[in-house]
This record gives structure tokens, sequence and C-alpha cells, in this order.
């Protein structure tokens, strides 16, 4: 799907990890890594969705913009480290 990188969404967010399901659909699996649950409607802007847990307490968002640098380089300069 596609995003807008401007936009303050889960998808744009440090602390999103996904992680692929491996069934013949591709489906993936979207964990807040802050907030310690899976994520719907990642690409959503941020301000005009809120996030409940199961319970219905209400969960705050710590969103941080992911850094340029991608995820190659930076293991790229770990392994050098090593």
């Amino acid at each position: 799907m596609k995003y807008d990188d401007n936009v303050e969404c889960c998808a744009n967010c440090k602390w999103l990890e996904q992680t692929p399901r491996n069934n013949r659909y591709g489906d993936t699996d979207n964990f807040c890594i802050y907030l310690g649950y899976y994520c719907t409607g990642i690409y959503k802007d941020r301000n005009k969705v809120r996030h409940f847990t199961p319970g219905g307490r209400e969960l705050k968002c710590n969103y941080e913009r992911k850094s340029k640098r991608t995820s190659e380089t930076d293991t790229g300069e770990m392994n050098a480290n090593l």
C-alpha cells in the first residue's frame, strides 16, 4: 500500500516492527515495540486515529520518525566494528 512519507503514521515510526507471517498471502504482523501491542491501520494519520487495548484503555503513542539511514548501513557498520 502506498502512503505519504510526510504523514505522521505508524508506518513511518521507528517503534513499529513488521514481521512476515510466512503464509501464501504475504501478510505481515505490525507490532509496536513501545506500546507492546499489535497495531492495525498503520497507514492512517496518527492524529486522527486512536488506538485502544482489548480492555478499552487508550494507548498513548510515542511517535518518532524513522531515521533516514537504512538498516543495511547500520548492520554494515556493526559488522565492520567486529
